[in-house]
Parts: C-alpha cells; sequence; structure tokens
C-alpha cells in the first residue's frame, strides 16, 4: 500500500474469509525493500478474530511517510488463517522465509525472508488514521 498523507499510523484493518478458523490474527507493516517487505514497522494482535468480518489491528509506534510504499503481512495461529486477495497475475504474494527452530513462526519477523511467491494480491487490509 502506498501512504496517502505522513503521520502515524494507529491500526490496520483486515477482512478475514468465512471460512477463517485461526484464533488469533497477528497482522503488522514493513517498509517497502524492492518490491518485498524489509524491516518491520509495527505489528498488533487481535484474539478471538470473527469470521466474514473486518478486524481492527490496533499498532503502536507505527508512522508512515506520504508517498512511500509499504507492505501488509498477516499470521494466523490456532487453525488456518482466510483472509480475502485476488489473483490477477499482475501483482504476488509471498510467505516468510523465517522459521522460530524446526516449527512455524508465532510472530512476525523483525526483518522480512522472502520464502514462496504465489501470484495472489491485493489482500483486504488497509491502514487507519
Amino acid at each position: 500500500m502506498t501512504a496517502t498523507a505522513t503521520g502515524s499510523l494507529p491500526a490496520l484493518r483486515v477482512y478475514l474469509d468465512d471460512t477463517n478458523r485461526a484464533t488469533t490474527l497477528v497482522a503488522g507493516i514493513y517498509a517497502d525493500a524492492g518490491g518485498h517487505p524489509g524491516s518491520r514497522i509495527a505489528q498488533g494482535t487481535v484474539s478471538s478474530p470473527q469470521p466474514g468480518a473486518w478486524s481492527t489491528v490496533d499498532l503502536s509506534d507505527a508512522s508512515v511517510s506520504e508517498g512511500s510504499l509499504y507492505r501488509v503481512a498477516v499470521l494466523g495461529s490456532g487453525g488456518r488463517l482466510a483472509f480475502r486477495d485476488r489473483s490477477d497475475g499482475s501483482c504476488s504474494s509471498e510467505t516468510s522465509g523465517s522459521s522460530s527452530g524446526s516449527s512455524s513462526l508465532t510472530s512476525l519477523p523483525s526483518v522480512w525472508a522472502t520464502g514462496d511467491r504465489w501470484s495472489t494480491c491485493q489482500i483486504s487490509a488497509y491502514g487507519t488514521s
């Protein structure tokens, strides 16, 4: 996403598909690093996110600059995270190549490492002021 103003970014809103089974949602914002997420700016957690609804993820200490590009990352636990995105072949999404030992991630990495990529884009998420 591209910031439309300079200032604080207090929250992200993420729409979860009605097939969502995750019991926890973590969402964060990253600085852009050549078309990939770079360093994490902020993240927040929502317990018991509702399927088929918008979740508001509070961020602390996040600020953005007008015209700058940012990347949104989401992570679920306690079940399969299902969020809305679309596939049109013009852009891509990616997983984090980071891991915590041999198990899967429990929080978003502070610096992104690209993992698998696929042709979906434009997650149903936005920053709020």
